[in-house]
């Protein structure tokens, strides 16, 4: 459970198709970020096969596009939908003919299935996303996935199809090259990478961070930029024959505040936590604890394939207790085998409030974990019927970002992703922070105009945090939007932007359209040559004329 396997391409058999290389280039515009990634292939055996590629992007991101290139042939496609696609891509591969199918293979993960790939062909598979970043005060984290991590548990009962689940290859040392051009105001920030060496140098309207050379595809990329603009501010574009506008607002509320904690700590020790994840989380656990007083109320639970609390109930965070806590943090391994998350979280929210709580003190169970299991609906259900704020610290090279998200988004909580090399106590100071502030909501939101949709908002909102608010008009809207907050002791704060004229920013509709649903668009493609005549033999090809190769091509939104 402690290897990683990188996106890989390998046959419907399960045998590894040769990457030669990784490319990957991104800019980010503001907290909008785009990156292409390409990859190559090629399949050095003596026969034909039907290849399955599984790759990550991130859990807010919108997958773009996917392009292919198979010897001398380019494929693109349109939208169809999901039935139509997998009907048309069996009914080429029954023909012979080349096809290809992309499904969403769970949170965050693709699967390209590529029929017909011949002997000695080599395949360039691209594909490009964009996603909304969110700013923590001048802290931004850009993650770009690049592998993933085995997960526990039955992948079916998550909904996988057998071929979607990815195979687990031991860390390769795959070439991976990579370019992210910072622009605009941003560029003025200073950056680092705790998981690869980077070389920042200027350019034309921004600065420019590459990959050192000799880095490999091993984790995934994370950058830092630290002294990042705060300022609210607002984009808008045109969305077909209307308008959709973003606001992301500066929420730093400037309350002093702060208030009791009954905190109810968990922390993942089974196999998958293995190495720097454990070591992350005891480090994390001692920072908690040193945050920790005599007016809070805390309990911890271990948990793997079975789940051991190390308090009886919530206890009086005094120093014996904290002294006890410290000494079994620095004992803890992972050593309890599987990840029965749902089981441990059940457990820990059943623990009855403290005594000298104050009645209707808020509930709050931190978790720290790398979050690597199937069947994340079942688990974030859980949490959301528990009537706790969740607070996930995700650790590891490669954790699984989407039960991080949905864990904290959907109870009120919040996430922190600290990779190997990362700041975990940097991690821990913006968790308490959260913690101890009197929970926050919005109230109301007043746009110039009414709008036609708008995506959902959070259930909390917390000093500091980014607050994206997204809408569709009929047309640009003109003045300011006002958000009132509300649950501070002074009063409600009503916070203003206003509302950006549209400029042709082709990726702002995408993006919003993905919040709005509240997930990202599944996409499926497939394609099918069209022969001159006859029916071809697996593998044969025959055009219309030498060296031209009509085709069509399908893309459907897996809905």
């Amino acid at each position: 459970m402690s290897a990683e396997a990188a996106a890989i391409l390998k046959s419907s058999r399960g045998t590894p198709v040769p990457l030669q290389g990784v490319s990957a280039r991104g800019r980010l515009n503001g907290l909008l970020f785009e990156l292409s990634v390409e990859q190559t292939y090629r399949n050095t055996g003596g026969r034909n096969i039907e290849a399955v590629y599984t790759f990550p992007v991130p859990h807010h991101a919108v997958l773009l596009g996917l392009d292919l290139e198979i010897g001398e042939r380019k494929l693109s496609g349109v939208a169809v939908r999901r039935q139509a696609a997998s009907e048309r891509y069996e009914e080429a591969m029954d023909q012979g003919n080349t096809a290809a199918l992309l499904e969403q293979a769970g949170d965050g993960l693709y699967t390209l299935s590529l029929g017909n790939l011949l002997a000695g062909e080599q395949a360039v598979i691209r594909y490009r996303y964009a996603e909304l970043l969110d700013r923590h005060e001048d802290h931004i984290r850009l993650c770009v996935p690049t592998v993933i991590a085995p997960r526990y548990g039955d992948a079916e009962a998550g909904g996988l199809k057998p071929h979607q689940v990815p195979g687990v290859e031991l860390l390769a040392a795959y070439p991976f090259s990579l370019e992210i051009q910072v622009l605009g105001d941003q560029a003025r920030a200073a950056f680092s990478s705790p998981s690869h060496p980077v070389q920042v140098s200027a350019m034309d309207g921004g600065m420019r961070v590459t990959l050192a050379k000799g880095a490999e595809l091993a984790r995934d990329f994370v950058l830092q930029l630290t002294g990042a603009v705060t300022e609210s501010a607002a984009l808008s574009a045109p969305d077909g024959d209307g308008v959709v506008s973003l606001v992301s607002l500066d929420t730093r509320l400037g309350t002093g505040e702060t208030r009791p904690l009954s905190l109810k700590l968990v922390v993942d020790c089974s196999g998958s936590m293995g190495g720097d994840s454990i070591a992350q989380a005891r480090r994390a656990l001692l920072a908690v604890l040193g945050r920790l007083g005599p007016v809070d109320a805390v309990s911890l639970t271990r948990f793997g394939s079975r789940f051991e609390h190390l308090t009886r109930g919530m206890v009086s965070a005094d120093a014996p207790a904290i002294a006890q806590l410290s000494h079994a943090v620095r004992e803890m391994d992972a050593d309890l085998g599987g990840t029965e998350l749902a089981g441990a979280l059940q457990a820990a929210i059943g623990i009855r409030t403290h005594r000298d709580m104050r009645l209707g003190s808020p509930q709050d169970l931190l978790l720290i974990t790398d979050g690597e299991v199937w069947a994340v609906e079942q688990v974030v259900d859980l949490a959301a019927r528990s009537g706790h704020r969740l607070f996930v610290v995700a650790v590891g090279a490669a954790p699984a970002e989407a039960l991080a998200r949905d864990l904290s988004a959907k109870t009120g909580g919040a996430v922190e992703f600290v990779s190997p090399n990362e700041d975990i106590e940097g991690a821990i100071v913006r968790t308490f922070q959260r913690m101890r502030e009197t929970p926050k909501r919005i109230a109301a939101v007043d746009w110039p105009v009414p709008p036609e949709w708008t995506a959902p908002l959070p259930a909390m909102v917390f000093s500091g945090d980014t607050l994206h608010l997204i809408a569709g008009f009929r047309s640009a809207p003109a003045g300011e939007v006002r958000v009132t907050i509300t649950g501070m002791a002074e009063g409600d704060v009503i916070l203003r932007c206003p509302v950006a004229a549209a400029s042709a920013l082709e990726l702002l509709p995408r993006v919003a359209a993905a919040r709005r649903l509240g997930r990202t668009l599944r996409w499926t493609e497939s394609r099918r040559e069209h022969f001159l005549s006859g029916s071809p033999e697996r593998g044969q090809r025959h055009h219309a004329r030498p060296g031209v190769d009509v085709h069509g091509r399908i893309v459907a939104i897996d809905t």
